[in-house]
Order: C-alpha cells, then sequence, then structure tokens
C-alpha cells in the first residue's frame, strides 16, 4: 500500500451498518445501512470508477434494511438477505437481482429464521452459531450442522479461495468479545478446523479484504468498547493450522481517527 486517498464525498447520506460488495466488473454498490436519524434505509448505490462518481440504482421493493448479508454470485448477480428494517424488525427474506439492480425477485421463504449482522459469502462447489448453505443461487437452503464454533455476531467472515472461507472474532455469548479463527474446506464437505492462537487482539465488527494471496483485517471494536486502531495481514491461499502467517501492517503516521 503506497498511501491513502480521500475521495470526492459521494452523494449518499451519512450511514453506518451498510452492506458492500463487488462484482465482477468492478463495479461496488454500498446497500441499504442506518441513516442519521437511526432509520433502515431503501437504497442501492453504484461506483464503477473506484468512488470517484456514484450513481443510485433504481429504487428496490425490498424492505428498507440495515446489517442485511449481501454476496453476489456467478454472472453478476446478487442476493440481499435479511438484516433489521423499521421499528427494530428482525428481516428474513431473501431477493435476487440479476440486471444489475433494475429488478429483484423475491425468493422462497428461506429455512434459516430471521436474523441481522450475519454475513453471506459465495464459495465454489444476530447471534446465531448456524450455517446455511445454498445451491441454488438462494432458491433453497440447508443447514451445515457443524458443532464446531460457538455461536457469535459481528464477525469477519469472508470467502479466502474458490472452496475455502474464514470465519474470525466477533461477540459471543455474555457479549464476549471473541479471539478465535476457524477455516472451512467446501470441497471437504463443509468442514471446519480450528486456526492456531491469533496474534492479535480480540475483536468484532473489523473490516476485512482478500487480495490476492492475502487477508487484510482493518480495525474493529476489542474488549472494554476500546476502537482499534492496526491493521493486520496473513498471506496465504487456503488458511490451515500449517499455513497461515499473520504479520502485523504498520499503520501511516499521519492516520488520526475523529
Amino acid at each position: 500500500l503506497g498511501g491513502w486517498q480521500k475521495l470526492p464525498i459521494p452523494p449518499w447520506s451519512a450511514r453506518m451498518d451498510a452492506a458492500s460488495v463487488t462484482l465482477p466488473s468492478g463495479e461496488v454498490w454500498l446497500v441499504g445501512g442506518e441513516s442519521a436519524d437511526r432509520e433502515p434505509l431503501r437504497e442501492v448505490w453504484c461506483t464503477g470508477d473506484g468512488g470517484s462518481t456514484w450513481k443510485e440504482l433504481p429504487k428496490p421493493p425490498w424492505n428498507a434494511r440495515a446489517r442485511c448479508a449481501v454476496t453476489v454470485l456467478s454472472g453478476s448477480a446478487v442476493l440481499v438477505m435479511g438484516g433489521w428494517g423499521l421499528r427494530g424488525t428482525l428481516l428474513g427474506d431473501v431477493w435476487l437481482t440479476e440486471d444489475n439492480g433494475h429488478s429483484w425477485v423475491q425468493l422462497s421463504k428461506p429455512a434459516w429464521g430471521p436474523r441481522e449482522s450475519a454475513t453471506a459469502m459465495t464459495c465454489e462447489g444476530g447471534l446465531n452459531g448456524d450455517v446455511w448453505v445454498s445451491y441454488s443461487r438462494g432458491c433453497s437452503w440447508q443447514s451445515d450442522s457443524h458443532e464446531s464454533w460457538p455461536g457469535r455476531g459481528f464477525p469477519v467472515a469472508l470467502p479466502t479461495s474458490g472452496s475455502s472461507a474464514l470465519i474470525l472474532g466477533g461477540v459471543g455469548s455474555g457479549r464476549a468479545i471473541l479471539a478465535d479463527a476457524w477455516s472451512l474446506n467446501v470441497t471437504s464437505g463443509l468442514d471446519w478446523e480450528e486456526l492456531p492462537e491469533l496474534p492479535f487482539p480480540p475483536r468484532a465488527c473489523a473490516a476485512a479484504v482478500v487480495l490476492p494471496g492475502v487477508v487484510m483485517l482493518l480495525g474493529g471494536l476489542g474488549k472494554g468498547n476500546r476502537f482499534l486502531q492496526d491493521a493486520w495481514c496473513a498471506e496465504v491461499q487456503r488458511p490451515t493450522s500449517q499455513s497461515l502467517s499473520i504479520r502485523q501492517v504498520q499503520l501511516p503516521a499521519t492516520l488520526h481517527l475523529k
């Protein structure tokens, strides 16, 4: 990383708890979120030039929501799932668009219950400890009845290769901030493996991104509700107890959090 550049102020209003995804075309979508008035939003915004300009996509038919799960399927189709809606209602619906957000179709009611703060990811082949898998683009679901990692909310969950994924940290029972990490291998039948003890502090609500061969972890909420100002990266193809190598990334001296 050669340095950070502040982008132009976007036309969308201030918000938190929005979801974002990157499409194969390079477009980035910002989905839903919570406004400064603490109301959920029914908006989808798109940038195709790295955040220099934004346009709002047609108003979706689904209810306003924040803390929803969003994932990109093959062919640039996008799924929006769950979240919390007006008056704090937990949502359990699934919506699909296959034409860049110009139209949406509500899919059949999923087997999983309403939830917020869940994560979704696409692999080839709330406070919940459950994992649900769809092989039919969200039309039907089956439960991965694992007994591996404990239930949690606000974790990091992201694909690390075409057939593997990583779940890290979050808020567990008793509001404990967790410091564990688990690797999923889809090709071997949804097998979870706990990774070695992590070198960084426990955290929830962190940001993470996958780069070629590297996973970057940024900030989050630590113990004692302390906001974390650190960055870590793991150089890994498929994380296992033998292959995970984590090092801290030096933050720029000019970075200030306000």
